[in-house]
């Protein structure tokens, strides 16, 4: 949850060459399972999924172990882009953010519009570049978001 601080019906502004796009948090669930059998192993996880929408864009966060970000996928209007690294520290906008991940395009999409994403610990979505045009964060404010924010689902797979 520190990766993506939203809460469902936040707006979060975005400035680009075009002007502001606010996106719009339409789902944000957390998917709890306990036993997950997996050949020999016994574990639990979390699955967390978090949709925003704006007007131009779509984006969809999945985080399939919210304790390994290499195991995430950032969808922008349908392409994928995959984790490619953790930083420490970015200045972007004139702005410094820190505890960093970053997302880019594997070449799986065909389109290729959409390059790359980045996440801040505690603020969420900081950047996202595209072939066209770049999206960067309005209100660079960290967020607190608690569990009962959040939807959260619990199964037992047992």
């Amino acid at each position: 949850m520190d990766w993506a601080p939203y809460k469902k019906n936040d707006q979060i502004a975005f400035s680009s060459k075009l002007g502001i796009t606010t996106f719009n948090v339409l789902s944000y669930t957390i998917y709890h399972t306990e036993k997950v059998g997996y050949r020999t192993e016994c574990s639990c996880g979390d699955y967390l999924n978090i949709i925003l929408n704006s007007e131009k864009l779509f984006i969809k966060i999945e985080f399939y172990d919210s304790n390994s970000p290499a195991k995430s996928y950032i969808i922008v209007s349908g392409e994928t882009l995959s984790f490619s690294k953790q930083m420490d520290r970015l200045d972007i906008g004139g702005r410094t953010y820190y505890d960093l991940l970053v997302y880019e395009d594997s070449g799986i999409n065909k389109n290729k519009n959409y390059t790359s994403a980045i996440l801040s610990k505690n603020m969420g979505i900081i950047e996202i570049k595209g072939i066209n045009d770049e999206w960067f964060l309005s209100d660079p404010a960290t967020k607190e978001i608690k569990l009962s924010d959040v939807k959260y689902v619990s199964s037992d797979c047992s």
